[in-house]
């Protein structure tokens, strides 16, 4: 589960983890990832990355190289503001995570993946209706 210690994601994990999955929650923070941890109790694991840099991407994917049936692509990010006065480096962030990142782990997860896994990739409405402000953030949803 990916963007887990926040909002759909950590809800998403709540979710599975009640349901009886065992949860490997990964996110930045790895506060949030603990407290995420201590609610869900034992049997989860987690793994603190940033999946917008290349180490933090590398880690999960071979995390993934291991048997899980069910991956939950959550990670996302967004940038207000217009395209040409947001700093180049701001969208290419967004364009890592909300599309390399994605099509990185779905791949790492397919690779090892039997009958009866799932893969589940998380997206916005704003990818059908794109709301000024966030071109970069609606193109890669």
């Amino acid at each position: 589960m990916t963007g887990a210690s926040a909002g759909i994601g950590r809800a998403f994990a709540t979710a599975l983890a009640a349901a009886g999955y065992a949860v490997t929650a990964v996110a930045r923070r790895e506060d949030r990832l603990a407290d995420l941890m201590a609610e869900l109790g034992p049997g989860h694991d987690h793994l603190a990355a940033d999946l917008a840099t290349p180490e933090g991407l590398r880690a999960t994917a071979e995390r993934l190289s291991e048997p899980h049936t069910l991956l939950v692509n959550n990670a996302g990010i967004a940038v207000h503001g217009g395209f040409a006065e947001t700093p180049l480096e701001d969208s290419l962030a967004v364009l890592d995570l909300n599309c390399r990142a994605v099509v990185t782990l779905a791949h790492a997860f397919l690779a090892q993946a039997g009958p009866g896994s799932a893969l589940v990739n998380m997206s916005s409405t704003l990818g059908f209706t794109p709301k000024p402000g966030l071109g970069v953030y609606s193109a890669t949803n």
